[in-house]
C-alpha cells in the first residue's frame, strides 16, 4: 500500500484486505474511495518527496530550505547516501551527524526512521534497548529523542495480537524510560492510546 491508500484505510476504517482485494468492493464504494483520494487527500498538510535515486543529506536541506514544512519525516536513514567511502559505521555516523546540523540549520525538526539490531531477537526481552540502534553508537548521541515501536506478538503469537507500545528510550528535554500502551488495530493501521506506565530497564 502506498501513503494515499493507508490514509484512506484509516480515515474510511475500511479492512486491510478490502482495500488489497478491490474487486470485494462495489463500483459505488471504488467510486466513493476514489473520490476521497482525488478530493480530500490533496488537501493535507503534507509533501511526499519520493527519490528514485538515493538521498543525500545535503539533497534534503536543498529541499527543505525551500519548504514551509514543520517537521520532516525520513524513511529510512538506510536509504540515505552517505559522502564518506569508509565502512558502514563509518558511514551511518557521518550521516547521522550530518542530519543533526541539518535540523539546526533548518530549525526543523527531523523524525528518522532506523533499523534495529537483529541480536535483540536471541534476548529473553525483546523490548528494543539505545544499544540495539543499528550501525554506529553516534544514532544515540546525536538524538534528542529515541522513540522504539515494540508489539510483543510479532515475537509470541499467544500474546495478544492489539497490544502495542512506543517506548520513550530518551528524552534530552523530558522524561525517558517511560512505555506508552496503545491498541492497535491491524485490519485498518490505526492504533489508538490506552494509558502510560514507567518501564524499568
Amino acid at each position: 500500500l502506498d501513503n494515499l491508500e493507508r490514509q484512506l484505510l484509516i480515515a474510511n476504517q475500511l479492512k486491510l484486505l478490502e482495500l488489497v482485494g478491490i474487486d470485494i468492493m462495489t463500483e459505488e464504494e471504488q467510486k466513493k474511495h476514489l473520490a476521497y483520494c482525488q478530493d480530500e487527500l490533496p488537501k493535507l498538510p503534507i509533501e511526499v518527496w519520493a527519490m528514485h535515486k538515493p538521498l543525500t543529506v545535503d539533497m534534503i536541506v536543498n529541499i527543505e530550505s525551500k519548504s514551509d514544512s514543520e517537521i520532516i519525516f525520513i524513511d529510512y536513514l538506510g536509504l540515505l547516501k552517505s559522502q564518506n567511502n569508509g565502512s558502514q559505521y563509518e558511514k551511518i555516523t557521518e550521516i547521522s551527524m550530518s542530519l543533526k546540523r541539518a535540523a539546526m540549520q533548518l530549525k526543523k525538526p527531523l523524525f528518522v526512521l532506523h533499523q534495529l539490531s537483529r541480536d535483540l531477537k536471541e534476548r529473553k526481552d525483546k523490548r528494543p534497548l539505545l544499544s540495539d540502534l543499528r550501525g554506529s553508537g553516534q544514532l544515540e548521541q546525536d538524538a534528542d529523542m529515541v522513540l522504539f515501536v515494540h508489539r510483543p506478538a510479532y515475537y509470541d503469537l499467544s500474546l495478544d495480537k492489539s497490544e502495542l507500545e512506543i517506548i520513550v528510550a530518551k528524552n534530552r528535554h523530558g522524561e525517558s524510560a517511560k512505555i506508552l500502551p496503545f491498541a492497535y488495530y491491524a485490519g485498518s493501521q490505526k492504533i489508538a492510546e490506552r494509558g502510560v506506565v514507567t518501564w524499568n530497564k
